[in-house]
């Protein structure tokens, strides 16, 4: 784990590498998730994050394949 200028928090593994920094850029905060690799964002606010904080592993697990590419459509 590495921090960047910006304030964000780099996190990385065999499998993925990602910036995980707060976005106060719009109405209210939310946490702003990069791939490092293809550049794809996501930001996510409170509701969704207390959401993700209920999720169960198994409900997580169709996100998490290491093996492909994800399926972004």
């Amino acid at each position: 784990m590495d921090e960047d200028e910006a304030g964000g928090v780099h996190l990385r593994n065999e499998f993925a590498s990602v910036t995980v920094s707060v976005d106060r850029s719009a109405n209210g905060d939310r946490l702003a998730i990069v791939d490092l690799r293809s550049g794809q964002a996501i930001f996510l606010d409170p509701l969704e994050l207390e959401r993700l904080a209920w999720a169960r592993h198994d409900q997580l697990a169709q996100l998490v394949a290491p093996a492909d590419e994800p399926d972004i459509g």
